[in-house]
């Protein structure tokens, strides 16, 4: 047979539905040994009178037949005749008519004959037992009275839930002994990777994520993430000494070697995706813009905290609400919302070194000293005095710059009326000649590296506009961290190096060698700066008199007294533990730079220790953001339990929620120990019953020793389970409810009425134990009970067993897959196999293709144009076959594909017909005609979802048309969901595929002409 001519025999088949599997030979009355009524008994009672004789007198002699004792006419007027009971008849046809009557009893156990015999041969010879009634089962949430020890519930202890119809208490026992202790759902959050962003919600049951209430009429929410949820507040932070920062325009460089960066990377988009924020005063200070740039691994990111802003200061928890160190500046990188580079692009990079650097300029807020008093630095000074002197000394106090290692500090003098040329002025002095190389000073200070200490020699006075700036720079800071672009360096006889720092000229001066005099001493926290040269106050007294007696005349210009106008500090500072060089990650252990990372509701500090499963060197290094790799994780915060405790959880989902489209998915557990998630062992997850949020059901945990409450990653004081999906988060089902202290209890039947179980127990039934129990203070059934049956009746019985005696339990044949499946799981109504199918092809050998349509009784359906079985379901069926199947058998377990069929035309309605409401009319109408299964009123039978199916638009056409309140039609066209064509006809074309409505059709009001 061609491909061709197998695929449209496999699309006319229509499988098999629940109707279907009632075979008529079954039934008793199928084949009765008597099918006589009264009036069919009548009248063959009157067909033969004529051959019985009636005696009248003599026993000898005939007279006659019966004939005259029955009346004349057809068959039904007899059986009209039979069926009076007002009276009326013949004495001896009522008589007749009473024994007829009481001969139907007689009969119907004759026609039982038939039932009995089925019965004993499938019960008694073949071994066929009624499959006895399903006890339901109820989820009860129990509270314990304050100050209660934990108490463990097994099924000897009973719950009464008051009594049935037929006065008999009904009991529900624990299935499994549970304990209950005073653990208390706190908070549920939940995080959610929504492409290639980063979800979160706070308030993971809300309508939000934010705390927006849950709609009334269907209070349920997503565990996995929703559109509606914000990005989340991810990034990472550094804290450290360096960043206290008190003023001026500090500039911070953090610089980070990364693996997994990609060559060619947008540094710029990368820097420009953060915000910086740093610890201020008042709360954090920021956001301030982030440029960003690459050099092979390593990003340097850059941000500049103007003057205006407050002071960088150390974190505090009451006033920054961050569970960073308390004793240190912290400063943040949050990404932004909507920015350029996304969380995807940024997860898989790892920090393997970090370097630190800050640049400070214009601080003022300076301490001042000389050696006769303190200075005030809001007014023009003398910094060494009315009279300077050799060895006079000037103290500049900041121990913010000195209390860190510095890598470049200036001192930014203006002069207030200091001569334009130090050598002119001092013309016609003895020495004069000192002021060639300017007036010296030896500066000593001491940083928190302990270096520079030695003294250096320095200009302090050479500018011709009056400002001077005293450059002291460590070795190496011209490739660290550039702060002039015009440098020239001054040797200095054996002093070190010292560098002036010029904005508009740099003059050279001769060198000479620096005194003799012992330098002074580093003084903690401040700058030491003594003059080596005076300013010759001295000799000015001396030669001014001089001067004014000699002939000719001479007068000399009075010495000048060095006054400040403007003193300001720049310094830059680096961390000293900067391996960005060095092959192995950094651990980040030490104090000098800690490394945080920014997750949705708080931060962790990442170091070496949190990947103890390999060797750190392996791990490649610390993840920049908070490493998210599941799809979507459920947070569930507990109080009331700690480390070594169990707790029982309920987790209520509405059922049939999950998208029946998606791959089926199971739970990852885990626990928040120590800012790390720690996967819970098979040991400490005792039960999941959830099937992976397919169904509502309980979930008891041993909490680990590592369990710990004072996390920062989430809110401290809760214990934080996680239930996280891999992928498909759309594959769980909505939850309506977290209940702590959850046991689960299924009925106990003590002769209680067996008709109690067509219907659940109304939730609240529940409410109380047999025997109270002394610690418990409350018992709530929130929900009604479940997994209920009756017993199974005689017809269920044969059509079961002689379905069994033909498939033998075997999932072998299209026939046995079909009807195990709709034996198995009754919310199925139609079940199709397609042999030789998958989920790729229609010809694909060693593959089994099992499509299934949900009985339309249970209309949960999201869309009851397209109904579709729930996914677990669909995934219970899946298990269900593969276990009586052949292991070689690959099984494809899906719903129909729905082809939607769409009606497009114009039309004019009678006058007296408003279009808008017949519009509506008119397509409720199509969609009953195409799709009549979503208005089916309990008549599933005549109207289910059919596989195949013919759509023709003729038939369309006089159905509209035939309306009472249409005039006439035009432009009537009929195309198929993904295909604009005009068809005349429609069929299915593929096995699996079922012709449906479109929800609404094109219909367009015809004006009047």
């Amino acid at each position: 047979m061609a491909a061709a001519d197998l695929l449209q025999a496999m699309v006319a088949a229509l499988g098999t539905a629940q109707p279907e599997r009632a075979d008529p030979r079954l039934l008793p009355a199928h084949a009765p040994l008597d099918d006589r009524d009264a009036a069919a008994l009548l009248a063959a009672l009157r067909a033969i009178a004529p051959r019985v004789l009636r005696y009248e007198g003599s026993p000898d002699a005939a007279t006659s037949d019966w004939r005259a004792f029955f009346p004349g006419g057809d068959a039904a007027a007899l059986a009209a005749l039979m069926a009076r009971t007002e009276g009326g008849l013949p004495p001896h046809l009522a008589l007749l008519t009473a024994f007829l009557r009481l001969q139907q009893r007689s009969q119907s156990l004759l026609n039982g004959f038939t039932a009995n015999h089925l019965a004993f041969q499938m019960q008694q010879v073949l071994g066929f037992t009624p499959r006895a009634p399903q006890p339901d089962r109820a989820h009860l949430v129990v509270e314990l009275k304050k100050g209660a020890a934990p108490i463990a519930l097994a099924p000897v202890d009973l719950f009464t839930a008051g009594k049935d119809a037929t006065r008999v208490e009904q009991l529900y026992a624990p299935v499994r002994t549970t304990v209950i202790g005073r653990a208390v759902v706190e908070r549920l959050c939940g995080i959610a990777r929504d492409g290639a962003r980063l979800r979160f919600a706070p308030v993971a049951d809300s309508a939000d994520g934010l705390g927006a209430p849950l709609p009334d009429a269907e209070p349920r929410w997503s565990p996995f993430g929703a559109g509606a949820w914000p990005e989340a507040p991810v990034g990472f932070a550094v804290a450290s000494p360096l960043l206290r920062m008190a003023e001026g325009s500090r500039e911070v460089r953090l610089t980070l070697r990364l693996a997994n960066l990609p060559a060619g990377v947008d540094a710029a988009a990368l820097g420009a995706s953060f915000d910086a924020h740093a610890t201020g005063p008042k709360g954090w200070l920021g956001p301030f813009a982030v440029s960003g740039a690459a050099s092979g691994d390593a990003l340097t990111l850059t941000f500049t905290v103007p003057p205006d802003a407050p002071a960088v200061v150390d974190h505090q928890v009451a006033v920054h609400l961050q569970a960073f160190p308390a004793e240190l500046p912290v400063v943040q990188l949050l990404l932004r919302a909507g920015a350029a580079v996304s969380y995807a692009a940024l997860a898989p990079l790892k920090v393997r070194g970090a370097r630190l650097r800050v640049a400070v300029s214009g601080m003022r807020a300076l301490a001042l000293e000389n050696d006769e008093s303190t200075l005030d630095a809001k007014k023009a000074f003398l910094p060494f005095g009315a009279q300077p002197t050799r060895g006079a000394r000037f103290f500049v106090g900041c121990p913010e710059a000195l209390s860190k290692p510095l890598r470049a500090l200036t001192l930014n003098l203006t002069w207030q009326g200091a001569p334009a040329d130090l050598t002119q002025w001092y013309s016609g002095y003895s020495r004069a000649s000192q002021f060639t190389n300017g007036v010296s000073a030896r500066v000593v200070w001491r940083d928190a590296a302990g270096t520079d200490s030695s003294p250096r020699l320095l200009d302090l006075m050479h500018r011709a506009d009056g400002r001077t700036q005293l450059g002291i720079d460590t070795p190496g800071v011209a490739a660290l961290y550039p702060v002039s672009t015009r440098l020239r360096a001054l040797q200095v006889g054996g002093s070190g190096v010292a560098r002036a720092l010029a904005s508009r000229q740099l003059r050279s001066f001769p060198i000479r060698a620096a005194a003799a005099a012992a330098p002074s001493a580093p003084r903690a926290g401040f700058i030491t700066i003594d003059l080596v040269d005076d300013f010759l106050h001295a000799d000015y007294r001396r030669e001014s008199v001089a001067g004014l007696l000699a002939t000719p005349r001479k007068v000399l210009n009075e010495p000048y007294t060095p006054k400040v106008q403007q003193l300001t500090l720049d310094y830059a500072a680096e961390s000293d533990d900067s391996r960005l060089d060095d092959p192995e990650p950094a651990a980040f252990t030490d104090t000098d730079v800690q490394f945080f990372q920014l997750d949705a509701f708080g931060p962790a500090r990442a170091h070496a220790w949190l990947a103890q499963a390999r060797p750190w060197a392996e791990q490649g290094g610390i993840t920049l953001l908070p490493a998210h790799p599941a799809a979507g994780e459920l947070l569930i915060g507990l109080s009331g339990i700690a480390a070594g405790d169990s707790v029982s959880l309920l987790l209520q989902v509405a059922e049939g929620s999950a998208d029946p489209r998606a791959a089926a998915q199971s739970l990852e557990w885990s626990v928040l120990a120590d800012n790390a998630w720690r996967a819970l062992a098979p040991g400490e997850l005792a039960l999941d019953a959830t099937r992976g949020l397919r169904a509502s059901g309980l979930v008891e945990v041993v909490l680990p020793r590592e369990t710990r409450v004072d996390n920062t990653r989430l809110p401290a004081g809760l214990v934080w389970l996680r239930a996280s999906t891999p992928a498909a988060p759309r594959a769980a089902c909505d939850l309506m409810g977290v209940h702590a202290n959850a046991v689960e209890v299924g009925f106990v039947d003590r002769g209680n009425d067996p008709a109690r179980l067509a219907a659940p127990l109304a939730a609240q039934s529940i409410a109380k134990m047999k025997a109270p129990h002394a610690s418990v203070k409350t018992i709530t059934q929130p929900y009604a009970s479940f997994g209920g049956a009756l017993a199974e009746t005689d017809a269920a019985l044969a059509r079961r067993a002689s379905e069994r005696l033909r498939h033998r339990e075997r999932a072998i044949t299209g026939w046995d897959i079909e009807r195990l499946v709709l034996q198995a799981f009754p919310s199925v109504y139609r079940a199709k196999c397609i042999p030789h199918a998958s989920a790729d092809s229609w010809l694909a050998a060693g593959h089994t293709m099992l499509v299934v349509v949900p009985d339309q009784r249970n209309r949960n359906a999201v869309d009851p144009l397209q109904p579709r079985v729930d996914l677990d379901t669909l995934e219970r069926i899946r298990e269900f076959v593969r276990a009586r199947g052949p292991m070689q058998a690959r099984l494809t377990v899906r719903n129909p594909t729905y082809r939607t069929v769409t009606l497009a035309f114009k039309v004019r309605l009678r006058p007296g017909h408003g279009f808008n409401f017949y519009r509506g009319a008119l397509n409720e109408a199509l969609v009953r005609a195409m799709s009549p299964w979503a208005f089916g009123d309990g008549e599933v039978a005549a109207a289910s979802p059919g596989f195949g199916g013919r759509a023709i638009r003729s038939v369309l056409l006089d159905l509209v048309e035939a309306l009472p309140y249409v005039d006439f039609v035009t432009d009537f066209r009929m195309t198929l969901e993904g295909d604009a064509t005009d068809r005349s006809e429609i069929a299915a074309d593929a096995p699996d595929a079922i012709l449906v409505s479109a929800a609404q059709h094109q219909i367009t009001e015809l004006p009047d002409a």
